[in-house]
């Protein structure tokens, strides 16, 4: 099961009209991430036009820790990479990159949450909103998205009966 964590609206592609929200806090996000193998990003409302982390890879483990997806501690992620890592027909050519490294931040805004560095075709997504903070192609339109991951949200507390 697919659970939502993270979703973006573009305000019908307004050039700096992202909005970009969390569906649970910080904590709660990694915590999710702890018990999920997989990370899907999707073009919002398509359950088509997806990228999907391969099982157990390094974009759940940096999750883990709230840290950018896109790369590996300090490595980047080429197209080698990207074939072992992710799955989806946007991931060759929007998902490499050959500079920055994953660091702390990505869901508060501090760091970007997927970042193309050196990739103008590629998937930059942040939790700022903005021009710059959710496009699969960073010389194209402004896109909106939803992410997941593979893990089901613990249920809230039971409510209260009435008095």
């Amino acid at each position: 099961e697919w659970t939502r964590i993270i979703y973006t609206d573009n305000l019908h592609g307004h050039l700096h009209g992202n909005i970009n929200k969390l569906e649970y806090t910080p904590q709660e996000i990694m915590d999710l991430a702890a018990k999920a193998t997989q990370i899907k990003i999707c073009t919002r409302d398509s359950a088509d036009d997806c990228v999907i982390s391969k099982p157990d890879t390094f974009p759940i483990q940096m999750l883990r820790k709230g840290y950018t997806v896109s790369h590996d501690g300090d490595a980047t992620c080429d197209m080698d990479c990207v074939s072992k890592t992710w799955t989806g027909a946007r991931a060759a050519e929007n998902l490499w990159n050959t500079c920055g490294t994953s660091g702390p931040g990505a869901l508060t805004g501090d760091a970007l949450f997927y970042w193309a560095c050196n990739n103008q075709q590629g998937l930059h997504l942040g939790m700022k909103g903005g021009e710059e903070q959710g496009k699969w192609d960073l010389s194209g339109d402004v896109n909106a998205f939803e992410v997941f991951v593979n893990a089901q949200a613990d249920p809230g507390p039971d409510p209260q009966p009435p008095a």
